[in-house]
């Protein structure tokens, strides 16, 4: 519902309530009013005919007394007089009062009185009865009876009057308060609302103007105002973002150089075999006493091998080098298999056995290929680690309601209880010098919360260490 229909709701029901008030007690009033002069009325006529009768009555008799009564009523045509008894037997009706006797009191004491009646017609009768010494003795009065009819009629024009004025205050009010709140409000909300919805969107670039000095002008300025800090404020916020992100990055690149270092012993042990065979090919090969076809199988031979080496390298290359953040749809399973390969070589030194098993078929999840195998490198790092002495790391993906989960189980001496609160703070380590910066675990936790998922740790004190990271997952078959 629109601000001006609310407005002139509300101004109606108040013009209602004050017109119902103001009609009520203007009923009152006038009622009041017009039930005083009709006594008024009926005591002055009253009083001037009782004159006459008792003047008439003692000279002329009371045959006279009824004629004069009778060309009284002709002259009133509002007011109806009778002659009744205030004592006696009554002849039917005749002499008798309209108002039973306990209702006059006053009159039977000699005094005038004023009564208001409902008779028989259910017609309120405004009765006045004025008493007359008469030669009979037996106490008599005129009896002025004068209908409220005519006041219903008077109040019935009157709260015609009043309802009349009553709606057409309430149009043209409805008719004013609609083309002021049109130009007044409705347009100027219209843009402001338009404003705020810009807001909303981002778009911080346009102003309105608030033509105005009112409150709604008021708002405005300050809605005005509120964007221009909000713009200031989203431009500080990028810059730092900005900058965050690059510090971020620049973070993770050093730990994935850093864990370069720690893979390098392992990588060389891995380089020597195939650099021995070549080197021994070769002295075949210059010896000149093989024969062509053993000469062509030591060239083969040694191209094997130099591509074994440049494979490696390549692995540790790409996983070396600084790229972009950039998710995509990635196998999860094949890029686990991968860093299981680039970690071949280290684990083997350490007489850790890597076991991958897949429950799921083609897990993929929309994720950034190179943060996600420094997460994977630098979890099953720690598990290898995490095993001096030799043992197996299980490395296991399933499917845990909408999300694939990636399962790295070691079975080295566990984690202390008192420690897991603290694996994913930042330089928290428990590692011996040398081994760990304390970033790793910290650095994995962010890149799986920016992909939407979680890490889980679930370990104790000899019985080994699992980390489950929570990937959000699309499949496509």
């Amino acid at each position: 519902m629109r601000l001006t229909t609310k407005l002139y709701i509300s101004v109606v029901a108040v013009l209602l309530v004050v017109f119902a008030f103001y009609g009520y007690f203007a009923y009152s009033r006038e009622t009041e009013q017009f039930e005083h002069n009709m006594k008024i009325d009926s005591v002055i006529l009253g009083r001037a005919l009782a004159a006459a009768v008792r003047d008439v009555w003692r000279v002329e008799g009371r045959g006279r007394v009824e004629d004069l009564i009778r060309d009284a009523n002709a002259g009133e045509s509002s007011i109806q007089i009778r002659w009744v008894w205030l004592e006696g037997e009554y002849d039917g009706s005749d002499g008798k009062p309209d108002v039973p006797l306990g209702h006059i009191g006053p009159a039977l004491r000699g005094r005038e009185a004023t009564v208001r009646w409902t008779g028989s017609d259910g017609i309120p009768t405004v009765y006045t009865y004025v008493p007359v010494t008469n030669p009979t003795g037996r106490r008599g009065a005129l009896q002025l009876s004068k209908s409220t009819a005519s006041l219903r009629d008077y109040a019935w024009g009157s709260a015609f009057r009043l309802g009349f004025v009553a709606v057409m205050l309430i149009v043209i009010g409805g008719v004013s308060i609609r083309l002021a709140g049109h130009w007044l409000i409705e347009k100027r909300t219209e843009g402001l609302v338009s404003f705020a919805q810009r807001i909303g969107k981002g778009d911080l670039t346009r102003r309105f103007e608030p033509g105005g000095r009112d409150e709604i002008s008021e708002l405005i300025r300050n809605m005005n105002s509120m964007a221009d800090h909000l713009e200031l404020a989203r431009d500080q916020l990028n810059r730092e973002t900005a900058a965050r992100i690059d510090t971020l990055e620049q973070l993770r690149h050093s730990e994935r150089l850093a864990t370069l270092g720690r893979l390098s012993s392992g990588v060389a042990h891995e380089l020597g075999t195939p650099l021995n065979v070549i080197s021994g090919r070769a002295k075949l090969i210059s010896g000149r006493d093989l024969e062509e076809a053993d000469v062509y199988d030591c060239a083969r031979i040694i191209g094997e091998q130099a591509d074994r080496m440049a494979a490696i390298i390549r692995q540790l290359l790409d996983f070396a080098r600084r790229r972009a953040s950039v998710k995509s749809l990635v196998n999860i399973g094949d890029l686990v298999t991968s860093v299981t390969r680039i970690l071949g070589p280290l684990a083997r030194k350490q007489n850790v056995d890597l076991r991958c098993t897949r429950n799921i078929d083609n897990p993929t999840g929309h994720v950034d290929q190179s943060q996600m195998q420094q997460v994977f490198i630098n979890l099953m790092m720690n598990g290898i680690q995490a095993m001096p002495n030799g043992g197996t790391l299980e490395i296991s993906l399933e499917r845990v309601r909408d999300d694939l989960a990636v399962r790295i189980r070691d079975e080295g001496g566990g984690i202390p209880e008192e420690n897991l609160p603290h694996l994913f703070e930042p330089f928290y380590t428990t590692k011996v010098v040398g081994e760990g910066t304390g970033l790793g675990l910290s650095i994995a936790y962010g890149i799986v919360q920016e992909h939407g998922g979680r890490i889980e740790v679930e370990s104790a004190t000899g019985n080994g260490s699992t980390f489950t990271v929570y990937i959000p997952t699309k499949d496509e078959t």
